[in-house]
């Protein structure tokens, strides 16, 4: 046994040092990938404009364009405009009734919810270096999937509503809704 152990000393140190390394390894390359390197970004905008200097491709913005089915005049005094809350309070029994109705069915205020525009209107809540970055073609068309479940009607609506009166109608190819096994009837839509 007095034999085995200096070679037992030896691989524990081994593996000990292997450990340390390998975790200075993680430590650094979680530390660099995790940096907010402007000097980086700066280099990347500068490659992407030398490559549609060199490839002669229009440097059309397209965050321009209108929106598939954006309203032009929304009504500002409409429940839940620019995200506020609503307040209700039920005045008769029916009221009652179909409030308590949609937070057994959906767990929020479905009543409330009926209530609010589909063209509701959201504050850009986006950081200002995110609202100022352009874009340019050609960038490619995307798909929208909208995976629900026993959904309340006017929130899906205002969801898919969202969808078509915030995106460049070029960039927006198709909204697709996928029923996740819905029980309620509402949302049958075969």
């Amino acid at each position: 046994m007095e034999k085995r152990s200096p070679k037992l000393r030896t691989f524990v140190l081994y593996i000990t040092m292997l450990s340390v390394l390998w975790l200075m390894f993680v430590f650094i390359v979680f530390t660099l990938t995790a940096l907010d390197d402007s000097r980086s970004r700066e280099v990347m905008d500068q490659n992407v404009r030398f490559a549609y200097q060199k490839h002669d491709i229009p440097r059309k913005p397209v965050n321009l364009s209108t929106a598939l089915a954006r309203p032009h005049d929304v009504n500002r005094i409409l429940p839940g405009k620019l995200g506020t809350g609503v307040y209700f309070a039920p005045q008769t029994d029916e009221e009652m009734r179909l409030v308590a109705e949609g937070y057994e069915k959906y767990a929020f205020n479905q009543y409330v919810s009926d209530m609010i525009s589909v063209h509701r209107t959201l504050q850009d809540l986006r950081h200002q270096s995110c609202r100022e970055k352009a874009y340019f073609q050609p960038l490619p068309s995307t798909s929208v999937i909208i995976v629900f479940h026993n959904e309340a009607l006017s929130t899906l609506l205002r969801t898919v509503y969202s969808v078509l009166e915030n995106t460049p109608a070029e960039l927006l190819q198709e909204i697709l809704l996928v029923d996740d096994f819905s029980s309620y009837r509402m949302l049958d839509i075969h």
